[in-house]
């Protein structure tokens, strides 16, 4: 397993940005597994190769592909990636899996933080793509009874054009980046977007329900 040192205030403020600077150029964090780094305790990186081969060869029946598993804040994890197709247009889809592991028992349940996707671009910030899942089923988010739990995901998350014509394909490697937010952050992040003018007194609330 490698690792080198990060600062931790570099890895408490991790964006896509600090992932390229820090990670595609540094390898910062410790292998998880085979093309997978962690940047501090809530970012994955997954370096996928081969990706062209499966973009071009796919069917239907194609399997999707799954990393290996890693932990994450104490939670056992997988990631996914295929392709879906919607009229005529193909798509990236990015799934999360929570797996059973062995901390479980000593886990918080259900699983209370939202899910950010990443499309890191290899040279050029501005183009890098990210989605939020803030919710999804209660299904996903549950103490595992079988092996893995139902995928939290998007199934539209960026389309094969997009990919290709935009150059996130370098060397046949692609980088999709995978974050933990605490879902109180996101809120307030999209309170700020939606309701400026209301966001301070939401935040007063949410502080007073922590002391209730």
């Amino acid at each position: 397993m490698r690792q080198t040192m990060v600062k931790e205030e570099a890895i408490e403020d991790c964006t896509p940005q600090h992932f390229r600077t820090a990670t595609l150029s540094m390898f910062t964090g410790p292998w998880l597994g085979t093309g997978l780094l962690c940047v501090g305790d809530k970012h994955v990186l997954w370096c996928v190769e081969g990706i062209t081969k499966y973009i071009d060869t796919w069917t239907p029946s194609s399997e999707i592909i799954y990393s290996d598993r890693f932990v994450v804040r104490g939670y056992s994890a997988q990631l996914g990636y295929g392709v879906t197709v919607e009229g005529s247009v193909s798509h990236i889809a990015r799934f999360f899996h929570i797996c059973r592991g062995e901390n479980d028992s000593n886990q918080e349940w259900p699983f209370r933080f939202s899910v950010k996707f990443s499309l890191i671009h290899p040279t050029l910030t501005f183009k890098d793509e990210t989605i939020h899942v803030p919710y999804h089923s209660p299904q996903c988010f549950t103490k595992p009874e079988s092996d893995m739990n139902t995928p939290c995901g998007i199934s539209t998350f960026c389309t094969i054009d997009k990919l290709k014509k935009d150059s996130f394909i370098n060397g046949d490697t692609i980088y999709f980046a995978f974050t933990l937010e605490e879902r109180r952050q996101f809120f307030l992040r999209w309170a700020r977007v939606v309701f400026p003018a209301h966001t301070r007194k939401i935040f007063e609330t949410l502080n007073k329900k922590d002391h209730c």
